[in-house]
């Protein structure tokens, strides 16, 4: 109480309740000592009432307002009684820090500090005490220009386009509605979808898409005359929508029969702002009761983002975890619960204000003087329909290797041969399936040789050796690179001399003095010749023996604002990076190896990217429950912008204490992600599962077991992907979009069309509730039935989590434990059959094909199998199909164990082909109301019948 005394004399206490920060002298600059006051009671409130000791953790912010660094000459040492940072408890949940900046800090006389940037936490790092929405706290509060507002200048020379003066149409069919100096393009692609393309500026037009690949299919004739003398009109966008124009003020929507989706607001809007910030294109639109908006990319965020101001601008977030709003990949695409979509089709710099400035407006805006829109409404506005377009727009992603499905095991890092060697054959000494290994930045000698592409010969003495050792236990190799090039390195001379890195405002090679692995160039990747200099050395390594890459940083992750490119300012082409590094690979590997699929495990990118065989990761993740439960909306929110692989670090990359509950349960929903890849920072934790207590090995290694059993339906999902644009994972409204009840949520997902998997978020669970939406549900593990259209509250295990079988699905399973991908032939089925109500088919598909052939589809090298299950009167009948005109090592007899759940009645007699099966042949349990039945086939097709006593 004394402290608090000394403080009330000093005038302080008046700001310390209710405010997160205090600092003395409030505005202070690098020379000051500073007295700081955290309050623990404010912003995330995890701290408050804590009774044991509090650190701090910071760093600061150099450089200028337009220009800022992120956390630099960071002090702490994370998950330790660090003395030097632990803070002064004042009581009533304040506690005191206080250090000199440039001294405490170590800054440099000739770097300008601008921020302090802090965290405070508990001794082991589980409980980090941030700002409100889970961000860093930051003193002094500056308008930060990379992190700033974009938004249209009400009262400066912003305009909204006016009254229609003129109307006509072009020879492609596009409709141009102008004013006396805008004009508004619109154009049909497909029935159910339309571009608008905004042209605020006189004599512009709109460039190239760098996400579109599609072309109008779709237009009707003479529409422009519609216009003429009416003030409102309609124009047909599909069966029973339309797009409903009125010129004079002009404003329009689109109507589904008698329902409204959507209308503009003010509509399009351009603002030709200032040197600083430049033009701003926008659209207003305005939101109804109710609705629901999903997308926008990869963020930390609840599934549905209204109510949130969101940035278009791909950001690195270290240790980042619930609450993140801004992480490593932006998509412009919404998704809306009303039955639309609107992908805004600009990489630049941009911006969502999804009902949060005004609860019922939609406003987005970029740095551009032009905006083009495509609006999507699909057939009858359900989500998988327009998810169909819109991928048909951008793309979807062509068939992994198979290998990429099954187990792949890394850390922060590999440090030498030996230690890669060791932890690998301990791995399969302990019995864990595993397909793939991937080596961080120590495989080409560390930081200090960041741009050398090539390997540590001191600590890697026979990388060949090791490779072609790692392929005889059949597991691949996957290396790490970037495109920041250490001063120093082997080819920083021969890139400056060819003009191949981004350029400062003198046209000199642009080196940033602050990156985290020491000063380095960047290469641009938009100069021509880059892709044909740079590819190879990768080619180089995969000759050797890798079998795929990690393409780290391509945010970029340090991008200086005077940076230039050569299409223009840094700022301009940031989120477009990370797609032309990846598509200059994959266009390479397609040259120089034809038929070979490609895998490119990265960061960042934009619309389209998954064209290019993209495996991007949500970034550097904390280890720790509110960061686990973040990375289902992550996931989601990618799928549904057509990123279909998106994923996380298994277990968490940094921070936290060792968590043997959280690992497990981490993992345990890994088996249901895309990419099942576990990896952490190995200085504090080794991430491999080795590494835990038995109990726990038990644990994840049947997780990683079970995700081998289902390859079958894994891989085949990944064909749907690819043939229909439905993302692996799926929000259960994905499906089921007529269910209130599912809309928004994401404590659950769907994993295909035929598994509901609900991940346990609370430490030590013995139940929680989950929403099966309509229809027959079964449970996964057991096999009994549950009724859907209702919440249940199920039992927790420690073995696995909760996962259910949709009713009316026939579920593909390997017959037999893999110990890795290239185990599975496709010889030996288990089909586990699920009825629906009676009167209705339950279906399945498997898809095959050699696993590692590009193209295969497309060329007819492979073998669909069409699975179908119905009542015919009093007998059950299965039937198997097959497409396709195979493929090499296709298997020449079908081994098939079906199991048929919930048959009421005792079967007495079971046929296969028409030929009845002795008892032996099958196994009915009357306790559980299942049948096994065990079937051999040269092939397909094959029908299996069972009638059953009443």
């Amino acid at each position: 109480m004394r402290q608090l005394f000394l403080l009330a004399l000093l005038g302080i206490t008046t700001s310390l309740h209710g405010q997160l920060l205090t600092v003395r002298p409030a505005q202070p600059t690098a020379d000051d000592t500073v007295t700081i006051i955290f309050n623990a009671r404010e912003g995330n409130g995890v701290l408050a009432g804590y009774k044991e000791a509090v650190y701090a953790h910071t760093g600061v912010i150099i450089g200028t307002p337009d220009e800022p660094s992120g956390w630099r000459y960071v002090q702490g040492n994370w998950g330790q009684d660090d003395a030097r940072m632990k803070m002064t408890p004042l009581g009533e949940d304040l506690y005191q820090f206080k250090l000199h900046i440039r001294s405490f800090y170590g800054i440099p006389e000739d770097e300008p500090f601008l921020q302090l940037a802090l965290v405070f936490r508990n001794r082991n790092g589980s409980l980090v005490a941030k700002d409100t929405g889970e961000a860093d706290i930051y003193y002094p509060q500056i308008e930060v220009f990379e992190h700033g507002p974009l938004e249209k200048a009400d009262g400066r020379d912003g305009t909204f386009m006016g009254d229609v003066a003129d109307i006509f149409t072009l020879p492609d069919g596009s409709i141009v509605l102008s004013d006396s100096q805008q004009r508004l393009r619109l154009q049909y692609f497909e029935e159910g979808l339309v571009n608008l393309t905004y042209l605020p500026v006189p004599g512009t037009e709109a460039p190239e898409s760098e996400a579109v690949i599609a072309f109008p299919e779709y237009w009707l004739d003479s529409t422009s005359a519609l216009f003429h003398g009416n003030q409102t009109t309609y124009l047909p966008l599909g069966e029973g929508v339309f797009l409903q124009v009125q010129q004079n003020p002009l404003r329009w929507a689109i109507r589904r029969g008698d329902s409204l989706l959507l209308e503009s607001e003010e509509g399009f809007f351009f603002d030709p702002g200032d040197p600083m910030i430049g033009p701003v294109s926008g659209l207003r639109l305005r939101l109804q009761p109710g609705e629901r908006l999903y997308g926008t990319g990869s963020r930390a965020l609840p599934l549905d983002r209204r109510g949130h101001r969101l940035y278009a601008y791909n950001t690195a977030s270290y240790g980042y975890t619930w609450g993140e709003e801004d992480l490593n990949i932006s998509i412009p695409y919404l998704l809306s619960s009303r039955g639309y979509a609107l992908f805004f089709d600009t990489y630049r710099r941009g911006y969502f204000d999804l009902g949060h400035t005004e609860s019922d407006i939609l406003e987005f805006g970029a740095k551009d003087s032009v905006l083009s829109v495509y609006i999507l409404l699909g057939k009858s506005g359900k989500p998988d329909e327009i998810q169909r377009d819109y991928t048909w727009l951008t793309g979807t992603q062509p068939m992994p290797p198979i290998w990429a499905l099954g187990y792949i095991q890394s850390r922060y890092g590999y440090k030498s041969q030996a230690e890669l060697e060791r932890i690998t054959q301990q791995t399969l000494d302990a019995g864990y399936p595993l397909d793939a290994v991937l080596l961080d930045l120590y495989w080409f000698g560390g930081l200090a040789r960041m741009g050398d592409l090539d390997w540590d010969s001191e600590q890697f003495p026979d990388p060949d050796g090791m490779m072609r050792w790692l392929d005889e236990k059949q597991v691949q190799t996957l290396l790490i690179t970037e495109t920041y090039f250490v001063e120093g390195t082997r080819h920083m001379q021969a890139l400056e001399e060819k003009g191949l890195l981004t350029r400062d405002p003198d046209g000199k090679s642009f080196i940033i003095p602050d990156f985290w692995a020491g000063p380095a160039g960047l290469l641009d990747v938009f100069q021509p010749g880059v892709a044909e200099w740079l590819w190879p050395f990768y080619q180089a390594q995969l000759d050797r023996g890798a079998d795929g890459f990690w393409c780290d940083s391509g945010e970029p992750e340090n991008h200086p604002k005077k940076m230039r490119h050569r299409p223009g300012p840094a700022e301009q082409v940031h989120n477009l990076y990370g797609s032309y590094w990846a598509q200059h690979l994959y266009e390479q590997h397609a040259r120089q190896n034809p038929g070979r699929r490609f895998f490119n495990l990265i960061r960042s990118g934009y619309a389209g990217m998954q064209r290019y065989a993209t495996f991007p990761w949500s970034g550097d993740v904390s280890r720790s429950w509110d960061a686990y439960r973040a990375q289902a909306p992550i996931m989601l929110g990618a799928g549904l912008c057509g990123i279909p692989y998106m994923h996380a670090d298994l277990g968490g990359f940094t921070g936290g204490p060792k968590d043997e509950e959280l690992y497990r349960r981490w993992v345990q929903m890994g088996t249901f992600v895309p990419i099942m890849r576990i990896h952490g920072d190995a200085e504090g934790i080794e991430p491999e599962p080795i590494f835990y207590s038995e109990v726990t090995q038990d644990i994840v290694r049947e997780a990683i077991k079970l995700r081998y059993r289902l390859l079958p339906y894994t891989y085949t999902l990944a064909w749907e992907q690819m043939t229909d644009g439905h993302p692996l994972a799926r929000p259960l409204f994905y499906h089921y979009p007529a269910d209130d009840r599912v809309q928004g949520r994401y404590d659950s997902y769907l994993w295909g069309r035929d598994l509901l998997v609900a991940p346990i978020w609370e430490r030590g669970a013995t139940q929680r509730q989950v929403h099966l939406p309509e229809g027959r549900w079964y449970d996964f593990y057991s096999g009994q039935p549950l009724a859907g259209g209702q919440t249940h509250t199920v039992a927790v295990a420690a073995e696995h989590i909760p996962v259910f079988v949709r009713g009316g699905s026939i579920l593909p399973r390997s017959a037999r434990d893999l110990p890795n991908t290239q185990a599975y032939r496709g010889d030996s089925l288990h089909l586990s059959v699920f009825p629906g109500p009676r009167g209705t088919i339950a279906r399945g598909k498997v898809y095959q094909d050699d696993g590692a052939t590009a193209g295969a589809y497309e060329t007819g090298a492979y073998r669909l199998l069409s699975l179908e299950g119905q009542w015919q009167k009093k007998q059950y009948v299965l039937s198997i199909k097959a497409e396709g005109q195979g493929f090499n090592g296709l298997p020449e007899a079908l081994s098939l164990t079906w199991t048929l759940y919930d048959l009421v009645g005792q079967p007495v007699r079971v046929r296969w082909n028409g030929k009845k099966l002795d008892a032996e042949a099958w196994i009915y349990d009357p306790n559980g109301k299942t049948l096994t039945v065990i079937t051999q086939s040269a092939s397909a097709p094959g029908k299996l019948e069972v009638k059953v006593k009443p």
